[in-house]
């Protein structure tokens, strides 16, 4: 029993229940193959659903019919930034981030994932003296991609990260990582001031007096940042477009690439594509989908000059990526 919940093993779902009327359903998206095909091989060939329990953690009605009336409210706009994507793999993403949201269908997030979060082959490539700002640095496990995609080479990075406790874990991540990497423990808005906070691990974010664990300072980065920038990740559980805005003149004035999570609030992907479109006209926009379930939608801002050269070969580690996203992929739902 794990609060109150019986766990059981296959051997007693074989002895126990009737598995004509039995319906199995996997809520963890991300080991979702691993745990069909064990339940395939000890049980048998049974109805398997699956869905992203993390999506649906309230009511998922209610959720769906809001996703459904705001984007009943925003056709003309979704239809813009549909047609001023960078490429057909962006429109499509976009396509099945939407109906997955719709449906709860896994099949849409799984269709649309590609690995290497943050730093995807097709889009990005960081050179040897990139300027990167980090903001959300968690406990380090990002910055450590940062170092491995990088060789290790870099100019500088800059972490913002304000909980308590992701800093100690961050602080030990930085002391095996080449330098020059500059810690602030702040979080990242569009202004100067304390704010409440709620602890919740890597889902830490702005909360409300009622309902936080303590006090942060939150400031901006055209506040903080003097130096040019060449490369800005944002992962700030729905702080992230008003992180942009604090950040407007460093945008304006770098124009560096970006990668920004809009996945947290359903009006993000169309308020950040606008908002960076304000800051910098020239910015192309790429959307990449890095999970089998919900989260984890990012856009890419890249300048031409910047861009991966359209019709070039993918990376060979890519392209087996995908190759085995296809041999374990397929719409899951009935058994």
């Amino acid at each position: 029993m794990g609060g109150g919940i019986p766990v059981v093993t296959c051997a007693y779902v074989l002895e126990h229940l009737d598995l004509n009327k039995s319906r199995f359903v996997i809520t963890a998206p991300s080991c979702m193959a691993a745990i069909e095909r064990e339940i395939r091989e000890q049980v048998g060939d049974v109805s398997i659903w699956t869905f992203d329990v993390g999506q649906f953690l309230q009511d998922p009605m209610e959720n769906t019919e809001r996703y459904r009336s705001y984007l009943l409210n925003h056709l003309e706009e979704l239809e813009n930034i549909y047609n001023k994507l960078a490429d057909e793999r962006s429109q499509q993403t976009l396509l099945d981030v939407v109906r997955g949201w719709l449906t709860a269908d896994l099949w849409y997030f799984i269709h649309s994932y590609v690995p290497d979060q943050y730093f995807p082959a097709d889009v990005i490539r960081l050179n040897d003296h990139e300027t990167i700002v980090e903001c959300g640095s968690n406990n380090g496990d990002t910055l450590k991609d940062i170092v491995q995609v990088t060789g290790g080479h870099f100019h500088k990075i800059i972490c913002f990260e304000p909980n308590i406790d992701c800093i100690r874990q961050l602080k030990d991540a930085i002391r095996q990582c080449p330098q020059p990497i500059e810690l602030i423990e702040k979080g990242v808005g569009n202004a100067v001031e304390q704010m409440y906070f709620k602890d919740a691990g890597s889902s830490s974010k702005i909360a409300t007096k009622e309902d936080h664990d303590y006090m942060i300072e939150v400031t901006t980065l055209d506040a903080e940042i003097q130096e040019d920038v060449s490369y800005i990740k944002m992962d700030i559980e729905g702080a992230e477009l008003a992180a942009l805005q604090g950040g407007e003149n460093l945008i304006r004035k770098c124009s560096p690439l970006l990668a920004v999570c809009v996945y947290h609030k359903m009006s993000d992907i169309f308020n950040i594509a606008r908002y960076l479109w304000q800051l910098q006209p020239d910015y192309q926009l790429y959307l990449r989908h890095h999970t089998c379930g919900a989260g984890e939608t990012v856009l890419y801002a890249v300048l031409p000059e910047r861009s991966i050269e359209v019709g070039s070969s993918l990376p060979e580690d890519l392209t087996r990526g995908r190759e085995d996203e296809k041999q374990s992929g397929g719409r899951h739902g009935t058994g």
